[in-house]
């Protein structure tokens, strides 16, 4: 044969086996497709794998002193493929009922060790490789777990499936609960929500393995580590909230009320140190259903007075001791007529601008509003100083969901020349329990108004990423004159006027009540009111600003002095007896001494407090005794005399005009049980004679002014 023989016999041997291959793989590739293709898919479907989503811890909520406020636990849903692969019929039966007693004795109580036999028996004759063991198992729990009988022969061999859930915890529960983050559906809300991509971090990436139709078991294979959020530092102070919530819970359920917010804010820093919202549930409980400090804006009624004050003293048009005209309480603006709430000035026809402030005068302000700002060139400067008060703008807290104040422009829709008079008052505006706080807190802080601040910082593990510096919203609110004599305004309504029963024992507070009827315009059926109070305490060198509103209060009365007041009132007290910083800054100055003393005639506590009180008044001791409780006695107009009240072992001590915490305390190391009665105040009356023999562990009453 001729080499081009060759050469096309070779061409066609190779065609013809490329043919042949072809065709044997086009017919195996049939075959396979058409035979063997059910096998085969399943065989695929028995190895399925997936990459799911591997949730990242969430960073904790703190507050500022290092309390966890929410964090996020690991808890895990526990299955068994009894078909596993380390699981033989020899194992099974060798070990089956030890397994079940195990799991009887910790998981569901209702089910015996010969009832979990049976389950875990049919599940293998039946194939079922997804059976549920138990739910919510803590980390702890789940060591046991693993120990079990099968199970210990290891995650793919002993059939234990561990699917892991995060879940997020508040170990404290209702305090600062809807600030904090959560809603009645657990959805995020507050700082978990304004400070989700802070605390979120990122998710990772994990395998999870197809074990039969429509199951999937993760297979412990992070294809990507997640990466944990970071914390955040709150301004929170979990004692003072406690306290803060405390005394408004007491009082809502006192006046059956539909809701209440109380906010405690620190003075130089506008930190917001506690912040708490109850409102009623059906069932007659309460609960932080909404966050009504900072999302519910209201008229705030005679607490808006001090804007209007204010103003006017800025404006120079009036001096606190000019004499205005009041009418006997009554007022006629075109077709409305304005009556004051308190009986008092039904009396008078003129006073003082600080009379009329500090008996919340409605008439006085109106009057005065009217006169000097109803005219249209004047209209704009008194909305021009609501302004500079911060009064007109949000607060821009770090949450969401701030509402915004409510004032009206001359000229807009429903202003009318009975608008000024109106808003002068406190209505015809709508602000937030918190704007309105952050004005007060600016008069507390000589006039430099501070942004309320909720998150001091941003940490991941002892470094911190981020931090939040206080923040001045505006330096001077107005000069130094006009603040100054509406701080004397604030203290003359706890000493002679409106909360003179609201002026905490130990300390000056200053402060202003407000009474809003939230539907005047219905008419006189119905009525429903806004009680409120907002103030600051000590009057020397302020440290605190706090604010309480209650709506709709049923019963035991309405006004802010006996609704809101006493609230701020217990709150005060009782931060007085925790923050020993309060004791040096104020204590009791001259007026307030010779109120008491007229009253009572003498003051009991502790030597050591009493001595300071005195030292801090400059006023002479006669005598320095050396029990642990004295008589703080007026001596005279000024001075004072500190004699021995004694406490002795073994006899009911005298504790009649002490505070509730020294009689307390003094009770308590005699080894007695203290029962108290009574809101807040001195011990009026003890239920066992002073002198008598303590029998130890008796009981002793004491009953509060």
């Amino acid at each position: 044969m001729s080499q081009k023989g060759n050469i096309v016999f070779n061409g066609r041997l190779i065609f013809a086996f490329i043919f042949l291959l072809g065709l044997s793989i086009f017919i195996k590739t049939a075959y396979v497709q058409r035979v063997e293709g059910e096998k085969w898919m399943s065989k695929r479907d028995a190895i399925q794998l997936q990459v799911k989503p591997l949730e990242a811890d969430r960073g904790e909520i703190l507050s500022r002193n290092g309390r966890v406020l929410a964090t996020s636990l690991t808890y895990y849903t526990l299955h068994m493929d009894p078909l596993a692969s380390g699981i033989t019929d020899e194992l099974f039966a060798q070990h089956v009922d030890e397994l079940a007693y195990q799991l009887a004795l910790h998981t569901d109580a209702n089910l015996t060790p010969g009832g979990w036999r049976e389950r875990l028996k049919t599940a293998r004759e039946t194939g079922k490789r997804y059976l549920l063991i138990k739910k919510n198992v803590a980390e702890d729990e789940l060591k046991i777990f693993r120990q079990f009988p099968l199970f210990s022969l290891g995650r793919n061999s002993g059939g234990l499936i561990v699917e892991p859930t995060k879940k997020r915890e508040r170990p404290f529960n209702l305090l600062a609960d809807r600030t904090i983050g959560r809603d009645r559906e657990n959805k995020p809300v507050g700082l978990e929500a304004a400070f989700d991509d802070v605390l979120s971090g990122q998710e990772g990436k994990m395998v999870w393995r197809k074990i039969d139709a429509g199951v999937w078991v993760p297979d412990d294979i992070a294809l990507v580590n997640p990466k944990s959020g970071n914390d955040i530092i709150t301004t929170i102070d979990i004692n003072k909230q406690d306290i803060v919530e405390s005394a408004l819970l007491k009082r809502l359920e006192y006046h059956d009320a539909e809701y209440g917010t109380a906010i405690l804010m620190d003075v130089q820093t506008g930190d917001i140190v506690a912040i708490a919202n109850l409102s009623k549930l059906e069932n007659g409980g309460y609960w932080e259903t909404y966050n009504n400090a900072i999302g519910k804006s209201t008229e705030p009624g005679s607490t808006f007075k001090l804007a209007t004050v204010l103003s006017l003293l800025e404006d120079e048009y009036i001096s606190l001791d000019d004499s205005i005209s009041i009418n006997y309480g009554k007022a006629q603006f075109f077709e409305q007529e304005m009556v004051d709430a308190g009986r008092e000035s039904f009396s008078m026809n003129r006073t003082t601008v600080q009379r009329a402030f500090e008996i919340s005068s409605n008439v006085a302000f109106a009057n005065l509003a009217d006169y000097y700002y109803r005219d249209t060139r004047n209209e704009g400067q008194f909305l021009k100083n609501l302004q500079s008060f911060g009064l007109r703008d949000r607060t821009e807290i770090s949450l969401l969901g701030e509402a915004d104040p409510f004032i009206k422009e001359p000229g807009a829709d429903g202003w009318s020349g009975t608008t000024i008079p109106w808003m002068s008052i406190g209505y015809e505006v709508q602000l937030t329990p918190l704007q309105m706080l952050t004005f007060y807190n600016a008069i507390a802080n000589d006039g430099k108004q501070m942004r309320p601040r909720l998150v001091q910082e941003v940490r991941k593990y002892d470094s911190v990423k981020k931090y939040f510096k206080p923040q001045i919203i505006n330096k001077r609110i107005a000069s130094k004159r006009a603040v100054s004599q509406v701080q004397s305004l604030l203290e003359g309504v706890m000493i002679r006027g409106t909360g003179r029963d609201l002026q905490p024992t130990y300390f000056r507070a200053a402060g202003k009540t407000g009474t809003t009827q939230l539907n005047y315009r219905n008419g006189k059926s119905n009525l429903k009111y806004q009680a409120s109070f907002a103030g600051y305490f000590p009057v020397k060198n302020p440290k605190y600003s706090c604010i309480v509103v209650i709506n709709d209060p049923k019963a035991n009365g309405y006004y802010g002095s006996t609704v809101a007041g006493p609230v701020f009132k217990e709150i005060a007290e009782r931060i007085y007896s925790i923050d020993k910083q309060l004791h040096v800054s104020e204590s009791f100055i001259p007026d307030r001494l010779r109120s008491l003393s007229s009253e009572l005639g003498y003051q009991v506590g502790q030597s050591e407090e009493l001595e300071q009180i005195a030292e801090h008044l400059d006023l002479p001791i006669d005598y320095r005794t050396q029990s642990e409780y004295a008589i703080l006695m007026k001596d005279g107009q000024e001075n004072l005399s500190l004699m021995k009240r004694s406490v002795v072992h073994g006899v009911i001590p005298d504790v009649r005009n002490m505070g509730v915490r020294d009689a307390v305390f003094a009770l308590e190391n005699l080894g007695m049980q203290v029962e108290v009665r009574g809101e807040i105040g001195k011990v009026k009356r003890q239920t066992m004679k002073p002198g008598s023999k303590i029998m130890r562990g008796g009981k002793i009453t004491i009953f509060l002014e």
